[in-house]
């Protein structure tokens, strides 16, 4: 359900930021004019947009990460390394969290200056950034750590390549 939600926010955003870029460069390269509330509404969007973006990317594992040195490491090195990035990034998000809601409570009494809507808004998407993002980081959390202490003699699994956003994978039969 947040999944789909999301989804859609995403979709009607950057429509939103497409369609209102375009009547603004339309209006100043026309009639040297524009849109009194374009630039707040454009700003609005964007961070909304990727604030939503980021929670997505973690959700289904992709953010764009430099492996070149990891994919060279012993299996347990890079559990570790990924241990301690998962870590890294719950890390952030919690500071993400708790700055997040301190700018939108500090700011929520504030209006915007062409827009109905309070400046806390803007911020809010910061800590529902982090709200969304912390499940997938804590999961990728616990994989590394199985993968870290897995005693076995076969490979563990590679949680971080696995899609745990969706189940929109592909089946083979025999």
């Amino acid at each position: 359900m947040v999944d789909r939600v999301e989804r859609v926010a995403i979709v009607v955003l950057c429509s939103l930021l497409v369609l209102i870029v375009a009547v603004q460069v339309m209006l100043r390269y026309f009639f040297s004019t524009g849109l009194m509330w374009g630039e707040e509404a454009i700003r609005l969007s964007f961070v909304w947009l990727v604030c939503l973006g980021i929670a997505r990317a973690f959700r289904h594992g992709t953010h764009v990460s430099v492996e070149l040195v990891v994919r060279r490491l012993p299996q347990r090195l890079r559990a570790f390394a990924s241990l301690v990035n998962s870590l890294l990034c719950l890390t952030v998000m919690c500071v993400v969290i708790y700055s997040g809601l301190l700018m939108t409570t500090r700011n929520w009494d504030l209006m915007h200056i062409t827009l109905p809507i309070p400046l806390g808004v803007l911020y809010l998407g910061f800590p529902v950034a982090g709200v969304l993002s912390i499940r997938p980081i804590a999961m990728e959390v616990l994989g590394s750590w199985r993968n870290l202490t897995h005693t076995g003699k076969e490979e563990p699994a590679d949680l971080a390549s696995t899609n745990t956003g969706s189940d929109t994978g592909s089946v083979t039969s025999a």
